[in-house]
């Protein structure tokens, strides 16, 4: 009785693994906007074929506009809003260094004769980089909603792709061994 036992448990143990080699159906990923089926990057006219021209047309094509759209404003706002931070930080430095900021330093009032060229030129770099600096905030705030609203609807023909697989297997299992059909 044990040598049938064990010959049942051996003969087991080999069919198993090999039992449960059925293969899943492809995943759809995607990362960072570039789609990818099993591991294997896909070509934008390669996801049309797979996910439909409707879905293709009416979320893809938009959803990828408007990522690039908030990728460029992302760099140009953020050059922008450094430059006018620096600009903001080097016209005050101007304006500290000049005879009329050594005055307001000092607790004195200002006159129009204590303004010279540097405090002048420090007043129209504050102001510029102020400028600047609002420019550049202003195009991070729009680059924000656009990305997260691009990359939501891309992932949105992810999860409605995979959604629609269906997966079987038989073998081992989180419980034990059985059959498994996950969808």
């Amino acid at each position: 009785m044990k040598k049938f036992v064990l010959t049942l448990v051996v003969l087991l143990a080999g069919l198993i693994p090999a039992l449960s080699q059925v293969r899943s159906l492809p995943t759809l990923e995607n990362k960072m906007g570039t789609f990818y089926l099993d591991g294997q990057e896909l070509t934008p006219q390669q996801l049309e074929q797979l996910v439909g021209s409707e879905i293709f047309d009416q979320t893809y094509t938009p959803a990828s506009r408007q990522l690039k759209a908030s990728k460029i404003l992302y760099i140009a706002g953020g050059v922008t809003a450094g430059v006018g931070l620096i600009g903001t930080i080097a016209g005050s430095a101007l304006i500290l260094s000049s005879k009329a900021g050594q005055k307001v330093a000092k607790g004195g009032q200002i006159t129009e004769k204590d303004m010279d060229q540097q405090a002048i030129a420090g007043s129209a770099v504050t102001m510029a980089g102020g400028i600047l600096l609002g420019l550049g905030s202003a195009a991070l705030s729009v680059a924000i909603p656009l990305n997260v609203i691009g990359a939501s609807r891309l992932n949105w023909i992810q999860n409605q792709f995979n959604e629609k697989q269906l997966n079987a297997s038989f073998g081992l299992q989180p419980n034990g061994i059985g059959f498994s059909l996950q969808f």
